[in-house]
């Protein structure tokens, strides 16, 4: 069995921890930057719904009142019907 001179070597994985430690580190402001907007979208996203069911409760009512208020007119104005007297009477026409 070969062994390979790269198999010799110690782990690198101490050294890639401190790597990523060290950027972490050093990039701290980018990276909490990130993570804040990361957790504010789905708040964002939330209110947005929230805002909407509003607007269509709101355009829901006032439809609703609209459409009382026009029900309401449309009762209280008078009909041809109530008013109008024919002409000739009705079924007394001439039969021969």
């Amino acid at each position: 069995m070969a062994v390979h001179w790269w198999q010799m070597l110690p782990s690198l994985r101490p050294v890639r921890s401190l790597v990523n430690f060290l950027y972490v580190w050093t990039n701290w402001p980018t990276i909490s930057e990130e993570l804040r907007k990361r957790d504010e979208r789905p708040k964002m996203v939330e209110e947005w719904a929230r805002q909407m069911a509003q607007l269509e409760r709101e355009t829901h009512e006032a439809e609703k009142q609209r459409l009382a208020r026009d029900f309401e007119q449309e009762r209280e104005r008078p009909t041809l019907g109530a008013h109008w007297k024919p002409s000739v009477p009705l079924g007394k026409g001439r039969r021969k």
